[in-house]
């Protein structure tokens, strides 16, 4: 996930039914209404805030319990005006953090990795300043290392943005440079988010499963979930299956960088973000499966998500908790509910649930929401809809 404005959410059980029927290009409901169509209408009136907000596409998945909704609509690529399709994958970003530290939980229930331990332990060759940093460190962001993608590789306009993603760095390299660099104090924040964390664990996990993180998550979630449109992007950045092409806005002199109503960039392709730290892409659907999966998981060896959620630390300004590759989020109406947030180069991912897993909402949006507040909002208000009824 890049370093940028959060958005701001939080979310009221709803029916789409009636949406369903009056958009071209929306799933059909799997299992009828969960509320009224006055709730469908107030919903459709939501999801098209955030078309109106810039964004070509949204992705929709809601679970009532066992009451199910699956929506698309807008287009999935400006140039060819494919309409969006439920089955669509796109990049989920830092929602692959999720799936990442449920595998260091597993690895640790089978007695293969120990998150507790010492990096010293593990990897005796990295720097001595971080040979007392812990596995656990790693993945609650608390190990103080700098960001490898900062604005330096990634720019800091639309323009700069979007030349990035053409370029091919040398991203070992990009991590050797953040590893060896003065660890970050920010007073004000219990952790330091940082992509960096997980590109080391990566090789964490690598070691001590004897697999990579592609076979891993071959092996352990697409398989046996039966998951058709998930994976990781190949080195260029690209996704094999049909997919929503993602955007920024690009600058104008006036409004400053990301500032376009009428153009924008196409940043889908790109070669960052490509292992545990985010390089996951899926559909609304299948990204629903693995959520229920880790959940499941949770609550089979303790509750649900026990291990990951024990301890919880608060980023600089208070939006979020964060536990094991898990962001708690409190709600406006009282509420807390679990998950991640994904940024890419362009697009934003939401995959949040209750802790029990009752209500559960997946929204994929292909437009970045840099110096987009209208967006920002359309994206808070759906959540907010969702699980603050």
């Amino acid at each position: 996930m890049r370093e940028m404005p959060h958005v701001r959410f939080g979310f009221v059980a709803l029916s789409l039914s009636a949406l369903i029927a009056a958009t071209p290009g929306h799933a059909r409901d799997l299992s009828g209404p969960l509320a009224t169509p006055e709730t469908a209408n107030r919903l459709e009136q939501k999801l098209q805030r955030i078309i109106t907000a810039g964004a070509p596409a949204a992705i929709a998945f809601i679970r009532d319990g066992t009451r199910r909704w699956i929506a698309a609509k807008g287009v999935a690529d400006i140039k060819t005006r494919r309409l969006a399709k439920v089955t669509d994958a796109w990049r989920i970003a830092s929602v692959t953090k999720l799936v990442s530290a449920h595998f260091g939980s597993r690895l640790q229930a089978e007695g293969l990795l120990d998150l507790n331990a010492p990096l010293s332990r593990i990897s005796p060759h990295l720097p001595n300043a971080l040979g007392q940093v812990t596995v656990a460190q790693l993945l609650n962001h608390t190990s103080r290392l700098a960001e490898y993608l900062d604005h330096r590789v990634l720019g800091v306009t639309a323009r700069g943005m979007a030349a990035s993603a053409r370029r091919r760095p040398d991203i070992d390299a990009l991590v050797t440079r953040a590893l060896r660099s003065p660890r970050v104090d920010d007073p004000m924040a219990e952790h330091q988010y940082a992509n960096t964390n997980y590109a080391l664990f990566e090789h964490i996990i690598e070691q001590a499963s004897g697999q990579s993180f592609e076979a891993l998550m071959t092996s352990r979630i697409i398989e046996p979930l039966q998951l058709t449109h998930t994976g990781l992007t190949d080195r260029e950045g690209r996704i094999p299956v049909p997919h929503l092409r993602t955007y920024i806005r690009d600058d104008t002199r006036v409004g400053g960088p990301f500032s376009s109503r009428n153009r924008l960039l196409d940043v889908t392709e790109h070669p960052y973000f490509r292992g545990a730290d985010g390089g996951l892409y899926a559909s609304a659907g299948d990204l629903a499966k693995l959520m229920d999966a880790i959940w499941d998981a949770e609550r089979a060896g303790k509750r649900p998500l026990g291990q990951l959620t024990e301890r919880l630390y608060s980023d600089h300004d208070g939006f979020y908790r964060y536990g094991l590759g898990v962001m708690a989020v409190l709600l406006s109406c009282g509420k807390t509910i679990y998950g991640h947030e994904g940024q890419d180069l362009g697009g934003s991912t939401v995959a949040f649930a209750n802790r029990e897993n009752t209500r559960q909402l997946v929204l994929g949006v292909n437009l970045s929401t840099d110096n987009n507040a209208a967006l920002t909002r359309a994206i808070e208000s759906f959540r907010e809809t969702v699980f603050c009824s």
